[in-house]
């Protein structure tokens, strides 16, 4: 096996500004990142967890994407999360159903985790984000059957510029 020596100092510093460079562009595209808990009896058909966001400075282009951890106890295959967002404009109300797969035909978990908790990620939809929004919300509920759903521990959004 041949070993690879970086003999010049300026391949060096190419390469650690290449590196600082792409690990920075990825923390600034994501603008909001927050989970909320859901009780940890089940989460009630009639419960709606709210996420408040921040003004942002400028308008621009985000994508809108919806994350659920689960455990093992959860009994379906696929989950349905219901978003009620105002982000592009604070006085309309834009109205998603999210369908989660969180397991194939076999009944094995996808998503990322492992053990008792799993973590799964879907994109909702792109917005403007317009200039100094005001009471920008996320409302979501649970979207099933169930009147006390188990295994759905958290609920969380990204958003991303784009």
């Amino acid at each position: 096996m041949r070993k690879v020596l970086i003999s010049s100092p300026i391949a060096l510093i190419c390469l650690v500004l290449l590196s600082a460079t792409i690990s920075c562009s990825n923390e600034h595209k994501t603008i909001y990142h927050e989970y909320q808990s859901v009780a940890g009896k089940g989460w009630q058909k009639k419960d709606t967890l709210k996420f408040q966001l921040l003004p942002s400075d400028s308008a621009r282009v985000v994508a809108l994407t919806a994350e659920v951890r689960n455990t093992l106890q959860y009994p379906y295959a696929d989950f349905y999360l219901v978003v009620k967002q105002n982000i592009a404009d604070s006085i309309h109300w834009q109205t998603d159903t999210v369908r989660f797969v969180l397991a194939d035909n076999f009944g094995r978990w996808k998503g990322t985790g492992g053990g008792n908790y799993y973590q799964s990620s879907v994109y909702v939809r792109t917005l403007k984000l317009p200039p100094h929004p005001k009471h920008v919300v996320i409302r979501v509920s649970q979207g099933m059957k169930d009147v006390l759903l188990k295994g759905i521990t958290d609920v969380g959004f990204r958003l991303e510029y784009r």
